[in-house]
């Protein structure tokens, strides 16, 4: 290998593997699955099939890597989720509502954070995933109280996907 062959190899940058995790969801109105990447603002998208969607979230976190929209090192390490019911009225047969939340682990802030995804406001943070389960609860039911979520129009949890890009 000459100089300048050593020098070039020596000049490219590391290459690395960014694995993210992603909340999949299916929602009978549009027949689509839905991926969304919590902690990556504008990483989310849609597939008709889950390969589908698989590829186009993957498409989607590659575009926001390359364009420095997201630090690599920054990101919220996965935890995983949480299953939840809550009570959605007080008539006489009152039904419940389960409700998914993606959880992370919070380096920087070192603390658990939740959130709902399609449920406007459900997020919430805690030290232990017992807090972080109650807060839920609490921040779940007050969302349901006011109003701020339709039972009927919610999409179904289909589970999570592990996605692998070169970052």
């Amino acid at each position: 290998m000459t100089t300048a062959e050593r020098s070039a190899v020596a000049e490219r940058p590391a290459v690395r593997t960014l694995t993210v995790t992603a909340y999949v969801e299916w929602s009978e109105e549009t027949r689509l699955y839905a991926g969304i990447i919590p902690g990556i603002p504008g990483a989310y998208t849609q597939g008709a099939t889950f390969g589908e969607l698989r590829d186009n979230l993957r498409d989607v976190l590659e575009t926001i890597v390359e364009e420095g929209e997201v630090e690599p090192d920054e990101l919220a390490c996965f935890a995983g989720i949480q299953q939840l019911e809550i009570a959605v009225d007080e008539r006489p047969d009152p039904r419940t509502l389960t409700v998914t939340a993606y959880v992370e682990w919070g380096e920087e802030c070192q603390l658990y954070v939740a959130i709902v995804p399609g449920i406007r406001g459900a997020h919430t943070q805690g030290a232990t995933l017992d807090e972080l389960r109650e807060n839920l609860r609490d921040v779940l039911e007050l969302v349901v109280e006011m109003g701020e979520v339709d039972p009927d129009a919610l999409a179904c949890f289909v589970g999570i996907q592990q996605l692998e890009i070169v970052a």
